[in-house]
Parts: structure tokens; C-alpha cells; sequence
């Protein structure tokens, strides 16, 4: 009897170690599959809890299960490692830490939600559609509500335009809603437009000739012209006094292409000169008789030009 009761003690001891090391074996295994982390990380790389604004997590408020590797009868020992405050649209939580590697997430903190301020109205116009606009006070998140369309141009009767030198005739529109410069143009009639009305080209104090539309004052400026203008007092070689004038013609790049000599023994009224790149250089000047004469010198060449004590 006392033998029985000695083999079936043994059994029960061997029964108690192999459940032991059976949930070992298994506690073991789980540690082994486990994720050290079960939290997704932010951008920031700060451990956060996995949740949306509709559907919250569960965090436990008190330490859970084991993350991470232990052993057997290890006393956990957790101290903080980091608060991680609420956001208008993030959770907050606390995070403590063991040396064992075992991290509990502790009391959770909903998102706190946007916090807006009075709303801006924005008023539609011609092109942009309106809308309320609120801005948080915490993140400066902006949410527009409200939203409506366009309201398109408000056209007036329309002005008929007469044709200008550039500018066909049309009917003009504007529209008449308050701060839109918009305008349209209908009824179109091509090919009226009358073109530059240019009076004669002048010589500039630059050296560059312009001249100028009549009707609107477009400028039009030669790429070619008079650069230099010099007079001088000069006695010929029978003793004849004459004034010589040398003209230079020519671009912004070569301003000396061309030189013009005029030998003016008459030295009444000044003559006058300017230069035209489809003609050539245009000289003006009184005769003996009081009549106004043009004498136009061959264009790109170097010319020489006498006015006679008679005028001629």
C-alpha cells in the first residue's frame, strides 16, 4: 500500500513539471512570433497608437501583457520614457519602458479636434466661386464650407468701336460687376483697321531717327540714320568762303557707315538733312530765289553735294 501511494505521488510530480515546461515551451514560442512593437510609427518616428477619429482604440491604462523578450519570473521595473501630448487630429499617450524591452502604453488621450475661430466670408465673383473659411486656432488647419459657384460676367449693352490704326471696328462689352475690368469683343469687322498715319522722320539728339503716327502717336524708330552733324566755316582754293557740312549716317553698332559731304556756298538759311534707309539722305535748303529745294543723296554710299551761290 505505502508503495502505490509513494509511484502515484511520483506521477502527480511528473504531471505538475510537464505542464510547467509545457507552458513554457508556449510562452516562449509566442515571444518568438511576436512583434517587439505592435504601434505604427508617425512620420516623426514617434510610436503612436493605430486609430481613427470614428473608430478610437482600446489602450490599456495599466501595464499589459509582455512586448518584447522576457524571462521567467522577471519583476518588471518600468520607468517613462516619453509623453506624446494630444493633437487636434492624433491620440496622445505615455510611454513607459523595462529593461527587459517590455513597453506599455498607458493613458490615452483622445484627439483633441479642431478648435476654429469665427469664419471669413469670401464672396464669389465673375470667376471664383465664394465660400466660408474657418482656420484653427491650434494647428492652422483650414477648412472652407459653404461652397458656391461662380457667378459669371454681368455684360453690359455694349459700345459700338470705331476702327483705329491698329484695331479692327467691333461692338466693346464690359462687365459691370464691381471691381471685374473684364471686357469682350463682338461683331468684329475684319480687316478695317486703317493703319499708321506717320508724319516725317526727325534726327534725335541720340543719333537715332523716329517718327511718329498722326492719329495715335505710335513711334516707329530706324535701325538707320544721321549720327553725326558737324559745320564747318572753309575758303576754297580760288578764295571762296563756303560752309561745309559732313553728315554721318549709320547704326547704333557702325555709327560711321556713311559720310555725306555738303559744300554750301549760298550759307543763306541752314539746310536741313535727314535720312530715310529706303531713299537715302533727304537735303533741304533755300535758293537764291527764296524757293524751298530737296535734293535726295543715294542711300548706303558716300556722296558728295554742292549748292551753288545761285542756288543750284
Amino acid at each position: 500500500m505505502t508503495t502505490k501511494r509513494i509511484l502515484f505521488a511520483v506521477l502527480c510530480v511528473l504531471l505538475i513539471l510537464v505542464i510547467i515546461m509545457t507552458g513554457i515551451v508556449i510562452s516562449k514560442v509566442k515571444a518568438l512570433f511576436r512583434p517587439a512593437n505592435p504601434y505604427p510609427t508617425d512620420p516623426s518616428g514617434a510610436t503612436q497608437p493605430s486609430a481613427t477619429e470614428s473608430t478610437p482604440i482600446s489602450l490599456p491604462t495599466q501595464p499589459s501583457e509582455s512586448i518584447g523578450s522576457t524571462e521567467p519570473g522577471h519583476e518588471h521595473a518600468f520607468v517613462l520614457k516619453e509623453r506624446y501630448p494630444a493633437s487636434c487630429d492624433s491620440f496622445g499617450w505615455t510611454e513607459y519602458v523595462c529593461e527587459c524591452g517590455r513597453v506599455d502604453v498607458r493613458d490615452r488621450v483622445d484627439p483633441l479636434g479642431h478648435n476654429y475661430g469665427h469664419g471669413k466670408v469670401v464672396s464669389p465673383t465673375c470667376t471664383d466661386g465664394g465660400y466660408t473659411e474657418f482656420v484653427c486656432t491650434r494647428c492652422g488647419y483650414i477648412d472652407r464650407r459653404d461652397e458656391n459657384a461662380a457667378l459669371g460676367h454681368a455684360w453690359d449693352a455694349g459700345t459700338e468701336m470705331p476702327a483705329t490704326c491698329t484695331e479692327d471696328a467691333c461692338t466693346l462689352f464690359h462687365c459691370t460687376r464691381e471691381g471685374c475690368q473684364e471686357t469682350k469683343k463682338e461683331n468684329i469687322q475684319e480687316g478695317t483697321a486703317t493703319g499708321h498715319t506717320f508724319g516725317e522722320w526727325e534726327t534725335a539728339g541720340d543719333g537715332t531717327t523716329h517718327r511718329f503716327c498722326q492719329v495715335c502717336g505710335q513711334e516707329e524708330t530706324m535701325t538707320v540714320g544721321i549720327t553725326s552733324t558737324v559745320r564747318e566755316s572753309a575758303v576754297d582754293d580760288a578764295g571762296t568762303a563756303y560752309v561745309r557740312y559732313t553728315i554721318t549716317v549709320g547704326t547704333a553698332e557702325t555709327p560711321n557707315a556713311y559720310i555725306y559731304t555738303i559744300l554750301d556756298y549760298l550759307d543763306t538759311d541752314p539746310p536741313s538733312f535727314r535720312y530715310v534707309p529706303e531713299e537715302g539722305l533727304i537735303v533741304t535748303y533755300t535758293d537764291a530765289e527764296g524757293q524751298s529745294q530737296t535734293v535726295t543723296l543715294e542711300k548706303e554710299s558716300n556722296q558728295e553735294l554742292t549748292i551753288s551761290a545761285q542756288g543750284e
